[in-house]
């Protein structure tokens, strides 16, 4: 125990079962309302170790003070809750969802597509005189936001979100909004685009429900194998939209893939560019002055990757998943081989604080309105 902090929350925990129990003889509780003022104890209080015990049995009081007309979903939403708390108590605050990188409709080979698209793919774009034009490809992270290249969200045309498509504009769709832009904080110019950072989120407007045709991505762990001492070459695949054109129905454009694309971390990349020139002065290819430790280079034409993503499969739980490990790719103007893109491993780290910092805000407005409900019911 952290001796000064424990009181704290117990004391929070007290107040919960008091409002619960006063909730209970009032017959006005609800799931969520028990579950937004557990969780904001907990974060108020800022402890993360052996305490889950305590939190575990405040919740489990708080779905016994509820009648027995229970929503289903509400259940299944406090037991994962319970699970990241159990999780927290061993010193991970888990951000991102556990169940990430499926493909229902292919689960042994979720990157080899049948007629459904890719459930992780989002096409970002903006809404035009009724009508959507494609900018840029995302990938699903969390329910509340899209991982994409940070000249995406910057550019303040981009407010539409569209899920579940092949062919853009794609009708039917599914169809969020962006409400909010996160831009990793060291880009401060164009140039900084370069730097291995090229990388932001969106925040939508209202959470995705997951499904068949809906699903986040999986992000590399940042204890994985380190990116900026790995030389062993791998294979992963570009995904993302391309044969973009202007038409009547807006800006279109094709979902298309690029397997077995083989990949090298920045590293190795550097002396195979430097190879490269030295037996080709004619077509020196400048890029290895450019990468970092946080770039990883696809051997492609950046002519034909089009608005691209790297991802390339896991095994996790006894299935086969989908990871996305690059973004925002660029190449040399003379010689578009190899593609360096932005490593998504990099950046995890802030990726989850910006998921928390949304999280933490979330949760306290939950409460907030769950004490306005109750005050105005009871």
């Amino acid at each position: 125990m952290k001796g000064e902090k424990l009181p704290t929350f117990v004391r929070a925990v007290a107040v919960i079962l008091v409002l619960v129990t006063e909730m209970k003889k009032a017959k006005c509780m609800k799931v969520e309302d028990a579950m937004a003022m557990v969780l904001v104890a907990r974060l108020e209080s800022g402890e993360n170790d052996p305490l889950a015990k305590a939190l575990t049995e405040s919740m489990q009081a708080a779905q016994k003070a509820i009648s027995s007309k229970v929503d289903p979903n509400a259940i299944e939403e406090s037991f994962v809750r319970r699970i990241k708390d159990i999780v927290s108590a061993n010193g991970i605050d888990v951000v991102l969802p556990l169940d990430c990188g499926r493909n229902a409709f292919n689960s042994r080979n979720p990157l080899v597509p049948k007629k459904n698209p890719f459930p992780w793919i989002a096409a970002l774009g903006s809404r035009e005189q009724g009508l959507f034009h494609f900018r840029c490809t995302g990938i699903i992270i969390h329910e509340s936001h899209i991982l994409t290249d940070g000249n995406c969200v910057a550019s303040p045309t981009i407010n539409v979100v569209r899920l579940n498509v092949t062919t853009l504009p794609g009708i039917p769709a599914v169809e969020n909004f962006v409400v909010g832009r996160r831009l990793h904080p060291s880009i401060r110019s164009k140039s900084d685009l370069l730097a291995g950072i090229n990388i932001g989120i969106l925040e939508l407007a209202y959470p995705l429900k997951f499904n068949a045709y809906v699903q986040p991505a999986c992000i590399p762990g940042l204890l994985d194998e380190d990116s900026a001492r790995q030389t062993k070459r791998f294979q992963s695949t570009l995904v993302g939209f391309r044969n973009i054109e202007d038409g009547s129905r807006g800006r279109s454009g094709n979902l298309f893939l690029m397997p077995n694309s083989t990949t090298d971390f920045a590293p190795k990349c550097v002396l195979e560019i430097k190879a490269f020139n030295k037996m080709h002065p004619n077509r020196m290819n400048s890029l290895d002055n450019l990468l970092t430790e946080d770039h990883i280079c696809v051997y492609r034409n950046y002519e034909m990757a089009g608005k691209s993503l790297v991802v390339q499969e896991m095994e996790a739980a006894g299935a086969r998943r989908v990871k996305v490990i690059g973004l925002g790719g660029f190449a040399n103007a003379r010689t578009p081989v190899p593609i360096a893109y932005t490593s998504v491993q990099s950046h995890r780290f802030w990726i989850e604080l910006v998921i928390k910092k949304f999280r933490d805000n979330t949760f306290r407005s939950l409460v907030r309105e769950a004490e306005d409900r109750w005050k105005m019911k009871c």
